[in-house]
């Protein structure tokens, strides 16, 4: 009776790290924060206008007054709205920028 041998090859042994394993963790994790992102700041945007669509509803046309009580000029929210609205086009940007560069293949 012959007893055999199971020992790990080279290529399996765990302790040894595929390189392409670890971009794919690495693109993958880049990917998901970005997503990420961009979910939190459509939340927020959309968020800070139903704030407002509810204020006006709830105190009519003086809301203004009473939204400034309570968060600050309706200038500011709106000014904080643009500002997230274009950092979510230059993350969006961004990502296509990455998939360019990462996935295809250029004909030169």
């Amino acid at each position: 009776m012959t007893i055999v041998n199971f020992t790990m090859r080279e290529y399996e042994n765990p302790l040894v790290i595929n390189p392409y394993w670890m971009a794919f963790q690495v693109l993958f994790k880049f990917i998901l924060v970005q997503l990420c992102f961009i979910g939190l700041i459509v939340w927020w945007v959309c968020d800070e206008l139903l704030m407002e669509y509810h204020y006006y509803q709830k105190y009519g046309p003086a809301w203004r007054q009473v939204y400034e009580q309570y968060h600050g000029t309706v200038f500011h929210a709106h000014l904080k709205i643009a500002m997230a609205l274009s950092s979510l086009l230059a993350i969006s940007l961004i990502l296509v920028w990455f998939y360019r560069q990462t996935f295809h293949k250029h004909a030169r």
